[in-house]
C-alpha cells in the first residue's frame, strides 16, 4: 500500500538512513576508520535527494561497499592452541561474497556464518513480532 500511496519513499529514506547511521557509528567508534565513516556519512546526506526507491537502493548499496569493504582485513583471532588447526582464509573476515553462489548467504570462514546465524535469528524474531 506504500507504494500507491506515496509514503514508501519517506519510510525508505527513515530506514536507510538508520541503518547508514549505525554503519558509521560502528566504522568510527569501533573500528576507527574516519574516512570510511564520513564516506558513509556523505551517502546518508544524500538520501534526502533521493526521489525513487531505485535512488535510494543505489545509495544503500554503495554505503554497503564501504561498510564490508571495512570487515575485509579484519583479523578473527583464535586461541593460540588452535591456531594449528585453523585454516588461513579462516583468519581475516574476508568477503561476504560466496565462491559457490557469488552471494553472502553461503559464509566461507567462521566469522560469516556467525553473521549469517545472527542475521537469521533477528529476521525470525521480527517476522514472529
Amino acid at each position: 500500500m506504500a507504494l500507491g500511496t506515496g509514503t514508501a519513499l519517506p519510510i525508505a529514506r527513515e530506514l536507510i538512513a538508520a541503518k547508514l547511521s549505525g554503519h558509521e557509528t560502528l566504522i568510527r567508534e569501533k573500528l576507527k576508520d574516519t574516512d570510511t565513516a564520513n564516506a558513509i556519512a556523505a551517502l546518508r546526506h544524500r538520501l534526502v535527494s533521493a526521489d525513487t526507491i531505485d535512488a535510494i537502493r543505489v545509495i544503500e548499496s554503495q554505503a554497503a561497499a564501504e561498510y564490508w569493504r571495512v570487515w575485509y582485513d579484519l583479523p578473527i583471532l583464535f586461541t593460540r592452541k588452535d591456531m594449528s588447526r585453523v585454516p588461513t582464509h579462516w583468519l581475516q573476515f574476508g568477503t561476504r561474497h560466496s565462491p559457490l553462489t557469488g552471494g553472502p548467504r553461503l559464509s566461507v570462514n567462521p566469522a560469516n556464518s556467525l553473521l549469517n546465524y545472527a542475521n537469521a535469528v533477528a529476521q525470525s524474531e521480527c517476522r514472529l513480532s
